[in-house]
């Protein structure tokens, strides 16, 4: 093998663009002078320390592909290992890694604006599921050791050759702070002799510090190295190069009996995880996953590390930020970077674990962040919604139910009870400070490795994710099995525990909603025993525990979809979200060419009817009849059954405005063709003397007072509205007389069936021959 062909890929911020540096540039004769003028220009314009590492690469190897992004280089060395593969030629991958770490605040804001909801952001996150990806970092930016573990994590799983050779070059202090580097002097260039002149640093850099090292290693790099790099460098990796070729042609020989087979393998290795026999799309990255789940069950002594080595970098002054949210029902985890997130997480069970009934699950700080770390790099970044922002805003939900409830003790510490937290309800009285730990561990996993697709589009493509399962709650079952994977590495006293691991599989299936009428069944079940009986004193043991268990789960469930109970500029964010989400997996769809498994239909972005009535639709049938079904045995959920109302009369508001508009587009003539900026729907023209409707008769919510008068539409729905609660009032108040109690709570409301109102019974006690699932079926 001549060391000079291998390939050499370089990622540093600091180059301006990504490009082939290639030394046959400065030095064949056949090269014209404007190319050898512009690379010396190239080179000239970077920082001392690059020109000196480009300069000693291209000093021994051909040439050098550099870039600036973590994506772009995931890319392009997924396309390299592709092209190596038969001759075994070795690739050294450098990765940029500052000793200061000072791109973890790049990482935050990176994080940051990955979730908030620009135009696009849907169409990145479908250009990641539209392409087979090699490496997860393809889908969304990283950079230094976070890269560099991502990278080294995927290639742990990749069945062929290992020709990829990573390598940290670690940017030190030098050793005379004091001193000023020297400067490269620019040299003119006249045509005649290449302008390759050897750049000289007079200081040193100091040697790259031991914890430095280690992290380096224990995220994957097969070597560490300061920069500048110099010949000895070099030469070590260059024998790093030919020890990798030399193991790779042993492996080719002994597992490949020709370049056939070999390049058959690399294609059943890219079929498709969905099912689909041809190279489709969403090939490669859920497969490594799979695999990286089974290869943690059958062979536990493997570690394959799976989570990015580096430090959390939060201001202190944010850290009492998240101190302070995570107590409110506001908590909006769009506000927090990933990093904080992860201390958000933290908080709360920490909280939770200083209850003395908790004493034998406790962990350190640094332990638990660990498991925060490795939970949060289970998730898919590229997934819109159900990633690990979700994760840890269905972890607060249930934290703040068990804290109202009383389970939990009043967070902040120190702080008044909650009002329904001293005189618990007999139902409320069944949760002990087990049920919440458990309950927190299993809302952090509860959708662990969720590729963004619902468990309906694997079973009708008989993926092989939906062959292992049966087809039965298929994501729910491998969130389950690879979530234990991570406990048993990070929590192993809470994975060792057969009851705890009992009810957080049971909690975690709960999520399935294609079990949820089931379990609203079950509710009714338990409404109709509790109203009888008043207490659970008397109850058989083993329906004590069956109603333990199922309350556990209808918590879960709250909490999964908590986000249409939250204010409404907090559930705002999460509904178009999700609905982008949604679009993705309809254009997914649209390619397999099968009927739609969504609830509703695809759904169309910027079209504000059919978003409205979908949501009214979803609190009408699934949420608000959930929430306010536990509210009526555990009255401290209340509160959220409320809040799902205002939103509901936001949304009723919304399509009145929506109407209001297009009627006014239908009197004044068709659009002309011009999209909204802030709506995408199509722009009303400009139409003579017709004036813009004053808009305060149309406020964003219902809870806001408009200065002038409402509308007659406006006044119609609200007479409808007022008259439905009285009549609701008054039905509930005759039934409550005849079971003895008290008069309607808060929550109850009407409910929008098809964009209008209607009185729904779904917060009444079940009568007999009835459930409260009813609304489902």
């Amino acid at each position: 093998m001549d060391p000079a062909s291998c390939r050499v890929i370089y990622i540093d911020d600091r180059f301006p663009a990504e490009k082939w540096l290639t030394r046959d540039v400065v030095s064949s004769p056949t090269t014209n002078n404007r190319a050898k003028e512009t690379l010396a220009l190239e080179l000239a314009e970077l920082p001392p320390e690059l020109q000196a590492n480009v300069n000693a690469v291209l000093g021994v190897f051909n040439q050098v592909f550099v870039c600036n992004s973590g994506r772009s280089f995931s890319a392009k060395l997924a396309e390299l290992q592709e092209s190596v593969k038969v001759d075994c030629t070795p690739i050294l991958a450098l990765f940029d890694v500052d000793s200061d770490l000072k791109h973890d605040h790049l990482l935050r804001l990176v994080g940051q604006k990955s979730h908030n909801l620009r135009p696009d952001s849907p169409t990145s996150a479908r250009a990641a599921l539209q392409r087979q990806l090699t490496f997860s970092s393809e889908a969304d930016e990283s950079y230094g050791l976070q890269l560099l573990s991502r990278i080294t994590s995927d290639l742990q799983v990749d069945e062929g050759v290992k020709l990829v050779i990573p390598v940290a070059l670690v940017r030190t202090r030098r050793k005379d702070s004091n001193a000023t580097p020297a400067t490269p002097t620019r040299h003119s260039y006249s045509g005649k002799d290449p302008p390759r002149v050897p750049l000289n640093i007079e200081d040193k850099p100091s040697p790259v510090d031991t914890p430095m090292m280690l992290h380096c290693l224990d995220a994957g790099a097969l070597d560490v190295v300061p920069s500048p790099l110099n010949n000895e460098k070099i030469m070590g990796l260059t024998v790093h190069a030919y020890r990798i070729y030399k193991t790779a042609k042993k492996e080719q020989s002994a597992f490949l009996a020709s370049a056939s087979q070999f390049m058959a393998a690399a294609r059943r290795r890219k079929q498709s995880w969905v099912g689909i026999e041809e190279e489709k799309p969403y090939a490669y990255l859920r497969e490594a996953m799979v695999k990286k789940l089974l290869k943690g069950i059958c062979e536990p002594e493997t570690i394959i590390e799976d989570y990015q080595h580096r430090d959390l970098r939060i201001e202190q002054d944010r850290k009492q930020d998240i101190i302070t949210e995570i107590g409110k029902w506001s908590f909006c985890a769009h506000d927090f970077s990933e990093d904080e997130l992860v201390y958000a997480g933290y908080y709360m069970l920490d909280h939770a674990l200083k209850m003395p009934e908790l004493e034998h699950w406790r962990m350190t700080e640094d332990e638990m962040l660990r498991f925060m770390q490795a939970s949060r790099v289970a998730y898919n970044s590229f997934v819109l919604y159900h990633n690990f922002r979700h994760a840890i805003d269905v972890l607060q939900s249930v934290f703040h139910f068990l804290v109202q409830i009383g389970t939990i003790t009043p967070y902040p510490v120190g702080s008044t009870p909650p009002p329904l937290s001293q005189d618990k309800s007999p139902v409320g009285q069944l949760l002990a400070p087990f049920e919440a730990l458990t309950l927190l561990i299993s809302a952090i996993g509860h959708d662990v490795g969720h590729p963004g697709v619902n468990n309906m589009f694997l079973v009708k493509l008989n993926a092989p994710l939906a062959q292992l399962y049966n087809d039965q709650s298929v994501l729910e079952a491998f969130h389950c099995a690879a979530y234990s994977q991570i406990l048993r590495r990070h929590w192993p006293t809470a994975f060792a525990d057969r009851s705890l691991r009992k009810l957080l599989i049971s909690s975690i299936l709960a999520t399935d909603m294609g079990v949820h009428p089931d379990y609203m069944q079950r509710l009714g079940n338990l409404q109709e025993k509790i109203h009888e009986t008043k207490t659970t004193d008397g109850w058989a043991p083993k329906d004590i525990e069956t109603s333990r268990i199922l309350i556990c789960g209808l918590l879960i469930k709250c909490a999964d979809i908590s986000n249409v109970a939250r204010p409404w500029m907090v559930a705002e964010r999460w509904t178009h979200l999700l609905q982008q989400e949604f679009a993705s997996q309809g254009e997914m769809e649209n390619q397999v060419g099968m009927e739609t498994t969504l609830f509703g239909g695809p759904p169309e972005i910027g079209n504000m009817m059919k978003l409205a009535n979908g949501q009214i639709g979803f609190m009408s049938i699934f949420a608000h009849p959930l929430f306010a079904n536990v509210a009526d045995v555990i009255p401290a959920m209340g509160f959220a059954a409320a809040e799902i109302n205002n939103n509901k009369s936001v949304w009723i508001t919304r399509i009145e405005q929506e109407k209001r508009r297009q009627y006014l587009m239908n009197e004044g003539g068709s659009s002309d063709g011009a999209i909204s900026p802030r709506s995408q729907s199509p722009a009303p023209r400009k139409m003579g003397k017709i004036q813009t409707p004053n808009m305060g008769y149309f406020p964003a919510s219902p809870l806001r007072h408009a200065s002038n008068p409402p509308s007659p539409l406006q006044q119609q729905v609200k007479d409808s509205q007022d008259s439905s609660i009285a009549t609701m009032s008054h039905a509930m108040k005759t039934e409550d007389s005849s079971r003895n109690h008290s008069e309607a709570p808060p929550w109850t409301s009407p409910l929008v069936e098809n964009g209008t109102l209607a009185t729904s019974s779904a917060t009444s006690v079940p009568q007999e021959g009835t459930r409260a699932s009813s609304v489902c079926k």
